[in-house]
């Protein structure tokens, strides 16, 4: 139909459609503008606040210096720490196995399936405060208790919290840069919820209220283009905080030296440090648990040959390479499976032990 012969204008819906639109456009601006002045002035606190961490007259140690031997005898729980992993509690439990506390036993099957015990021998000391807790949060005036009972330990703030303690009281965490590093994520978690609610208030107003006089509109834009910018600023914020390290100076040189330790481990693994001596599974194995490698650590071992079990891996054969093996490996994969579903009490070391 010619334009005009049936209506001389625009029904309601599509006049309202059209203010809308043109209302939108019109606030446009004042949200653009009010999104990029608070993004930028908030990125320039954030890397203010990022740069405070930096440490003065710190020398890394170079780039290309291999560790292939303990950097110090430290619990290897500690090291695991140190190094930023996710499961120091193993290393702390294969550590008191191998120290004679603790011993591995199969136990009857069920549905099938082989199960395994841990066992205490001996709660006498002397123990790390964090291998005193370990025992206690585990056997519980027991001295039985199954293998899958570990997995308690991965949500265990208590044992953390024990690690933490620890480094504190070996000079290697700084209590004011953990403090501080708090207040930088309670401040950007802050950032993030204001922003939420700024964005909703100011899209309320358009969803509810869009043919508001002009002014209201423009101050909705505004309120949402800033908290657009918090929302942005606050991940980013966080993600900053959480690579914070909240090691002293010499934690960190630590860090670095049992991080590389870690990755010579992983080389043996993989067939790229020659070849080891037999001594070395047992030795390192709490260690490798600590650095969550322990399944690789006995894949690899037992292609060796002439590998004994050790004596706390009770009834399991006489060398990892006779069918003893299938039975360790069951332990290590129970441990693992406990560990690595768990993911950790505090998503390792990140910010609160190591440098990320």
């Amino acid at each position: 139909f010619p334009s005009g012969s049936l209506v001389s204008a625009p029904p309601e819906w599509q006049a309202r459609e059209q203010r809308i639109v043109a209302n939108a456009l019109q606030a446009l601006p004042f949200g653009l503008g009010a999104a990029v002045l608070t993004l930028f002035s908030g990125l320039m606190a954030v890397i203010a606040a990022a740069r405070s961490f930096r440490r003065e007259g710190y020398v890394p140690m170079d780039a290309w210096q291999e560790v292939t031997l303990l950097p110090r005898e430290i619990p290897p729980a500690l090291a695991g720490r140190l190094a930023g992993t996710s499961v120091p509690f193993l290393g702390a439990l294969f550590d008191l196995a191998r120290r004679g506390v603790l011993q591995f036993k199969e136990g009857p099957k069920r549905w099938g399936s082989r199960t395994f015990n841990i066992i205490l021998h001996s709660a006498s000391g002397p123990f790390a405060p964090h291998e005193r807790l370990l025992l206690e949060e585990l056997f519980k005036q027991k001295t039985v208790i199954p293998l899958s009972e570990i997995a308690s330990l991965a949500y265990s703030d208590k044992f953390t919290q024990a690690l933490d303690a620890e480094l504190v009281a070996a000079g290697w965490r700084d209590p004011q840069r953990v403090v501080r590093r708090n207040q930088f994520l309670l401040l950007s978690g802050l950032g993030l919820a204001a922003g939420i609610g700024l964005l909703v208030m100011g899209g309320a107003a358009f969803v509810f209220s869009p043919d508001t006089i002009g002014w209201l509109l423009n101050l909705a834009a505004l309120v949402m283009g800033i908290g657009v910018s918090l929302i942005v600023l606050g991940v980013v914020g966080l993600l900053a905080a959480s690579l914070v390290s909240t090691l002293s100076d010499e934690g960190e040189r630590q860090a670095n030296s049992w991080k590389r330790f870690s990755s010579h481990l992983r080389s043996i693994t993989r067939g790229q440090a020659g070849a080891p001596q037999a001594e070395l599974f047992e030795r390192y194995l709490p260690y490798a648990a600590s650095f969550g490698i322990l399944s690789e650590w006995g894949k690899y071992f037992s292609k060796m040959g002439n590998v004994p079990v050790p004596a706390w891996l009770e009834g399991l054969g006489s060398g990892l390479g006779d069918d003893g093996f299938e039975a360790v490996m069951a332990v290590i994969t129970a441990a693992d499976s406990s560990a690595s579903g768990a993911g950790g009490a505090d998503g390792g070391a990140s910010g609160g032990g190591s440098s990320g």
